[in-house]
């Protein structure tokens, strides 16, 4: 029996292992299809996904027809105006081919002034509306940094916070975990892996639930996956507070070059991808060479525009060797698809 918890304050019930939607871009639609029924029937009911998700929207719409009254539908959009957060709207409840969207983000705010953006009156007039005619049923926002989503919390507009959670970067269970569960606020995990970082799913699992969040919702393409993961729910294993120390203690040693995809380190005066360079790695296993391959292609062709001034360094809230990893992450994506070369000559 997969394990559920309480979604904060909304009053909805949900499975505390979610489906990311992220990797499903890089699979086929059937291959999509069968892993999203399949992570139903084993009793998963929270599915996120995200309109810039390549056809991940799309594939889950089509998965979910006949069964949206079994599931949960998250989406979320980063236009910070009434207007773009109509189109975004518009565009997912089409994709998803739905009626309502039961939980939408406004997505990745990560400074107080884009906060302050994110909740102008017209915004949250909009959203409001949205609300009162069916539209969307709870309103989210997410972010990799404290700051922010502490006020955003505060506000008491949102019902549900997501935001990075793992061992590698364990900060929210000082502050944001506890303060949601004060006030009534969902806590969704996402990046339970770090992004692709980890792999072990009763160790990176184990220590998320261990916490009272709401659900983590780890990406899968999978069935392996999927299966791996509901199981660390159906033993209801957790990690102890001595296992959680331990894997702090690793985590801390992996975090010294981890990037936490906060966007503070650009633009870049040189027109370098710095963001993009960075997470190559991560990007890769999450959606595969082609579902980024544009931009792939463009940041590894931007590289050669770094003069290392390293005033990418100075803003890094985390001190990141940001020169070093850049080259670092090209050097491996080169190893790994070595017809790429020709794009340094």
């Amino acid at each position: 029996m997969l394990m559920k918890r309480e979604l904060g304050r909304t009053g909805v019930v949900v499975s505390e292992i979610g489906f990311g939607g992220i990797p499903i871009q890089r699979i086929s639609e059937r291959r999509a299809l069968e892993l999203v029924n399949r992570s139903i029937d084993m009793g998963i009911n929270f599915i996120d996904t995200h309109r810039d998700y390549g056809d991940s929207e799309k594939k889950i719409g089509r998965a979910i027809k006949g069964r949206r009254n079994e599931v949960y539908v998250c989406t979320k959009s980063h236009a910070r105006d009434p207007e773009g957060l109509s189109l975004d709207l518009e565009t997912s409840i089409s994709n998803l081919e739905v009626s309502t969207v039961d939980l939408y983000y406004l997505h990745g705010v990560n400074t107080i002034e884009d906060l302050r953006k994110a909740t102008s009156p017209e915004n949250l007039d909009f959203l409001q509306r949205m609300k009162d005619e069916g539209v969307i049923r709870f309103l989210g926002v997410s972010g990799h940094l404290e700051e922010p989503m502490l006020k955003a919390i505060e506000t008491g507009f949102f019902e549900v916070v997501m935001f990075p959670f793992n061992y590698i970067v364990p900060d929210a269970r000082k502050k944001i975990i506890p303060i949601c569960k004060e006030k009534g606020v969902g806590f969704v995990c996402m990046k339970p892996f770090a992004g692709g970082m980890l792999d072990d799913s009763k160790s990176v699992l184990g220590y998320v639930l261990k916490y009272p969040i709401s659900t983590a919702i780890p990406g899968m393409a999978l069935i392996r996956e999927l299966k791996q993961n509901i199981r660390v729910s159906k033993m209801e294993w957790f990690a102890t507070d001595e296992e959680a120390e331990k894997l702090e203690a690793i985590g801390e040693e992996i975090g010294e070059r981890f990037c936490r995809n906060c966007g503070y380190c650009s633009p870049c005066s040189h027109g370098v991808e710095i963001a993009s360079l960075v997470r190559l790695q991560s990007w890769i296993k999450r959606i595969g060479w082609r579902g980024k391959k544009k931009e792939i292609i463009r940041s590894i062709k931007s590289l050669d525009d770094c003069i290392e001034c390293r005033e990418c360094e100075g803003k890094c809230p985390y001190n990141l060797p940001i020169v070093e990893m850049m080259n670092e992450q090209t050097e491996w994506l080169l190893e790994e698809f070595p017809s790429l070369a020709i794009l340094r000559n």
